[in-house]
């Protein structure tokens, strides 16, 4: 009776007294939970709520009770201040107050969740950098978990760091972007525990043929000592001027570059050459062109004959033409008049000297020409045959006759001697103007110098003169003292022709 008396007093001079509960298990303490963002608000409940006490005199258990609310997330070095209560339910003793605190630490590290994953891409000098960059940025697709930290809050490392395309291990040698780099991945979360490492490699590889962006050129070359090597050699060093490129060789010195070329210069010949292009991988492209070696010097007639009649030109030029001449050598040649020309008379061609000589100098691709004079001498003579030879072919580049090595002249004697329009080679009469050709008797010969034709009756009739069956014509002498041919023809036509007066 005099203890309630006291506590009573005291109650009502102000002083709290908090009775002490008895706690099960224990009176409440301090504890320490491993950051688990998911687990840790259940796991501080469960603490709480493991907790019942009593109160003397009172046979019912006390309210428990407390100040703690869900933090929505944990992380490490969280330090959470909760007062738990018990309540006297016989309202006879105050509230028994415990303070504690929750810690939350964090001493496991994150979890390898995907490893992370080779990439293996096809090499591209102009966006390998940036594949290899966006593979690492998306850490190879290699994931970690983390009991304490969104996968946000993660910091992630790599070695080497930072990662960068020169790096690379070359597979395919020096001059090659086609390789490899291997790159360490690992997180640390915010408490600085770090993960394990995850390790994956970026592979670039070339399995792409070198591209051929210009075809080689054809290459025709003289067939000159002095100079064929050199071209020949300058045109396979060009590869035949191919310009190609390749998507992961970027140093044209790089390349391997072969060709099957035998090496015959001979003369007068073509050979496909085969370009085979290798880039530092081993991808291979062929291209082909055609090696031409022109034929060696070659001196030949511009034609193999000419027909010429000696009335209309006064000369007509025989030309010799040259293929494939030196460009440090000249070349001779001599032209020779054939023994079997046929010449007449020789008063239609000048005097042809039976051999002449000729030179073309180096590098001259000049015809040479040579005159023969044409006289036309108004003689009945037949054609004349004039055979010339190409001969004696030295010097050029191994000079030879060329495909023309004859020409025959042939001089056609066409005049018109008595000037009636009919070529002597057809006239019937041909020293007696007779443009009609007629022969009343049909053997060969004009009647105006037929001796057989004649004129059978001459009468004069009426003041006229009558000739009957007259074949040649009559002359008569003009007052300025020409003389003039009739002639009648059957349609009636007067005609006449100045002749020589008798």
């Amino acid at each position: 009776m005099k203890q309630l008396l006291l506590v009573t007093t005291l109650f009502l001079l102000g002083i709290n007294i908090s009775a002490q509960a008895t706690w099960a298990p224990a009176t409440p303490s301090d504890i320490t939970l491993e950051c688990d963002d998911i687990e840790n608000n259940q796991e501080v409940l469960d603490y709480l709520n493991s907790f019942s006490a009593t109160f003397a005199g009172c046979a019912n258990p006390a309210i428990i009770g407390w100040d703690y609310s869900d933090p929505g997330n944990f992380s490490c070095d969280d330090i959470i201040a909760i007062d738990i209560w018990a309540e006297d339910v016989c309202a006879v003793e105050p509230d028994d107050i415990v303070s504690i605190t929750v810690t939350i630490e964090d001493t496991t590290p994150p979890t390898l969740n995907n490893p992370a994953e080779d990439d293996i891409i096809e090499c591209d000098v102009a966006t390998n950098a940036a594949q290899l960059m966006a593979w690492v940025n998306n850490h190879a697709n290699a994931t970690f978990l983390d009991d304490c930290a969104n996968i946000s809050e993660l910091t992630w490392y790599t070695n080497p760091d930072p990662v960068d395309i020169m790096d690379l291990m070359y597979n395919c040698g020096s001059g090659s972007e086609s390789g490899e780099i291997t790159v360490d991945f690992w997180v640390e979360d915010e408490c600085g525990n770090s993960s394990i490492s995850t390790t994956a490699t970026f592979i670039i590889e070339d399995n792409t043929e070198p591209t051929i962006d210009t075809p080689p050129s054809d290459l025709t070359v003289a067939c000159d000592p002095a100079t064929i090597d050199t071209e020949i050699a300058n045109w396979l060093d060009a590869v035949g001027n191919t310009v190609f490129s390749d998507n992961c060789t970027s140093n044209q010195s790089d390349f391997v570059i072969t060709n099957d070329w035998a090496g015959n210069t001979d003369c007068d010949q073509s050979e496909i050459v085969t370009f085979t292009i290798e880039d530092l991988c081993g991808n291979v492209t062929d291209v082909t062109a055609n090696l031409i070696i022109l034929p060696g010097t070659t001196v030949s007639f511009l034609s193999n004959a000419t027909m010429v009649q000696e009335d209309y030109i006064p000369a007509i030029d025989v030309c010799v033409e040259i293929s494939n001449p030196s460009a440090t050598a000249s070349t001779s040649f001599d032209v020779e008049l054939d023994p079997t020309s046929t010449i007449t008379n020789g008063v239609d061609i000048v005097a042809i000297n039976p051999l002449e000589s000729f030179t073309f100098p180096a590098n001259s691709t000049a015809n040479i020409c040579f005159d023969i004079q044409l006289i036309d001498d108004s003689d009945i003579e037949p054609n004349e045959t004039l055979i010339f030879n190409i001969i004696n072919v030295t010097g050029g580049i191994d000079a030879e006759i060329g495909a023309v090595g004859t020409h025959t002249l042939t001089v056609n004697d066409d005049d018109d001697d008595d000037g009636d329009g009919v070529e002597n080679s057809v006239d019937n009469c041909p020293l007696n103007p007779n443009p009609t050709q007629e022969d009343i008797d049909n053997d060969g010969i004009g009647d105006v110098c037929d001796s057989n034709n004649v004129v059978d009756e001459l009468m004069h009739i009426e003041n006229n003169i009558f000739l009957d069956n007259l074949y040649s014509g009559i002359i008569v002498r003009s007052p300025d003292g020409n003389c003039w041919m009739i002639t009648v023809i059957n349609d009636g036509t007067v005609q006449s022709v100045n002749v020589t007066c008798p």
